[in-house]
Formats: structure tokens, sequence, C-alpha cells
């Protein structure tokens, strides 16, 4: 049995087929190619935009080594962020992981925001909170486990 790809306008809710709502929970992937002047401390960059209503119940960050260093410092916050409640959380959903530091392909488990719901359409943050000692660009996936409205 082939699994169909979630390949839809997520804050437009008339395009999102009625089958994939009602509770159940979906694979919401973003994927950005983070340059380095991203990686700078404080720098958020949007990966995605998820609509009101939406409630995460897990998911994961894939990132490469974005700090090539040989003592690297690099510390990586997911976050959200919403201008029609001014509400800002760049650490609420990941708090300074430290995933990027390493060679290869690295993956951290979320579990600060699970359970969180948004209440307006919320942007998804990516911040260095702490910059990388010799930045590197790379391409950071995180896929979110949410149930949509």
């Amino acid at each position: 049995m082939a699994f169909p790809t979630l390949n839809y306008n997520l804050t437009d809710k008339s395009d999102v087929p009625s089958a994939l709502g009602g509770q159940a929970i979906q694979l919401v992937r973003f994927s950005k190619s983070i340059t380095t002047a991203m990686l700078a401390s404080g720098v958020v960059t949007a990966l995605g935009r998820l609509p009101a209503g939406s409630r995460i119940v897990g998911g994961f960050l894939e990132v490469p080594d974005l700090d090539s260093d040989g003592s690297p410092a690099l510390a990586i916050d997911i976050g959200y962020s919403d201008a029609e409640a001014s509400v800002d959380d760049v650490d609420g959903i990941l708090d300074g992981a430290t995933t990027g530091q390493a060679g290869g392909l690295n993956v951290t488990f979320l579990t600060a925001g699970v359970d969180r719901q948004f209440t307006y359409d919320t942007n998804i943050t990516f911040t260095a909170a702490t910059a990388a000692a010799t930045a590197a660009a790379g391409t950071v996936v995180l896929a979110l486990f949410v149930v949509l409205p």
C-alpha cells in the first residue's frame, strides 16, 4: 500500500482534503537551505508556517555539519512566532541543540514543543542561539507530526 505525499497549502484549509483532517496525525516536513549568514547568533529564519489550531505531537530535526570548526560552538533553537498574537518564542520547540556541530547528518528528536497548540497561523523558526565558530552552509529538515485543525 502506497502512502500519499502531503503536498497541500496548509494555511488554506479548503486545500486540505477532509480525509486528512479530523484529528488525524500528519507529517509536515520543512526543508530550508541555511546560509552561513543565518548561522550568526540570534538570526531568526522562518522554516515554514502551520495553520491556526495545529497541535504538535512530535517530530525531529535533521541537521548537517553546520559548524566545521575543530571546536564547534553552534547551538540551534527551533521556535515559533505569530504576528497576530504577538507571540514569539525562539526556543519553544527545541532549545540549544548541538546537533549541527558533529560531522555528517545528525538527528535530534523534539520534546519541548510536544502538545503545543497554536491559536493563530504560526511561523516555525530556526535560530542560531550560539553562533557557529566556522559556519558551513547546509540544508536543515524539520519534520513535525501535527494534528491539523
